[in-house]
């Protein structure tokens, strides 16, 4: 199996780790149509329109279903098609918006793992790719394409681009 990686920093994606430490101790909302919870096992399952918000980030999805350790929450998978992501950074001009089929987000590090047409967008910059995983207070991203899906796009857009700015070829 042949796997083709992209690792980008600076994506013109900021995480906005200021506007997201202000937000830490705000509680994560959950909208549901259906809300079953299993003490016993340490899990939650959120059915129907499920909305989720934590901070800045916020995500969208059909089912949501949450692990628990020790009372606090460790992940949420999502699942839908597609499965919508914003983080909207009060700092910055554009927000970031994703798309995939599958999500896990790990709460206390804030890292996102997207599955299945995922796609990333902040403004007219775009990505594409069967798989990625996005630290959100790092700016990191590693983007992964594998035999059954292809390989991974992207178009980054430059904020300001002169006709002085570009080489002769």
């Amino acid at each position: 199996m042949s796997v083709v990686s992209i690792v980008v920093t600076g994506f013109a994606i900021p995480a906005a780790i200021d506007a997201a430490d202000t937000k830490k101790n705000e509680p994560i909302k959950v909208y549901a149509q259906t809300i079953e919870i299993d003490d016993r096992t340490g899990t939650a399952l959120y059915r129907g329109d499920v909305s989720l918000t934590d901070g800045v980030l916020s995500i969208k999805a059909d089912k949501i279903e949450a692990t628990f350790v020790e009372g606090e929450i460790e992940t949420f998978h999502a699942y839908g098609r597609p499965i919508t992501v914003d983080n909207r950074p009060e700092e910055i001009e554009q927000k970031m918006h994703a798309t995939a089929d599958r999500l896990k987000y790990y709460v206390k590090s804030r890292k996102l793992d997207l599955f299945g047409n995922v796609t990333f967008l902040q403004g007219e910059s775009k990505l594409r790719c069967p798989e990625i995983h996005y630290d959100l207070d790092a700016r990191r991203f590693l983007a992964k394409g594998n035999d059954a899906q292809g390989r991974c796009f992207i178009s980054i857009q430059p904020k300001h681009r002169s006709n002085d700015d570009r080489e002769e070829n």
